[in-house]
């Protein structure tokens, strides 16, 4: 960087990891409800915008697939599935939540 500097010039980090919102790692479980099914899951991360779940059942939901999970003892957040692998998913939530809410 300072290479860079010398010659007036800067760099900017980009890509996934830079521009997605921080997570917090936390090992909770949840509730998970898909398609009239109510499952248990763990949750690894979390963040406003998503979480990163495990469970046996995640293997059989298709990307897309609109689920509610509660990791907050009662409150269900809407959310979609946005990838699954080994028994792992993303979700995204439907609704942002705040920060405050996470831990």
């Amino acid at each position: 960087m300072s290479c860079l500097a010398s010659y007036g010039e800067s760099a900017e980090a980009v890509g996934h990891r830079v521009s997605r919102a921080p997570r917090e790692t936390v090992l909770r479980k949840a509730q998970l409800l898909h398609d009239g099914n109510l499952s248990q899951v763990i949750v690894r991360n979390v963040s406003s915008n998503g979480a990163m779940i495990e469970g046996c059942i995640l293997g059989n939901l298709n990307i897309g697939t609109n689920v509610s999970i509660d990791i907050f003892s009662g409150k269900a957040l809407s959310a979609t599935i946005r990838w699954s692998d080994n028994g792992k998913a993303g979700i995204s939530f439907n609704k942002a939540i705040g920060q405050n809410s996470i831990v």
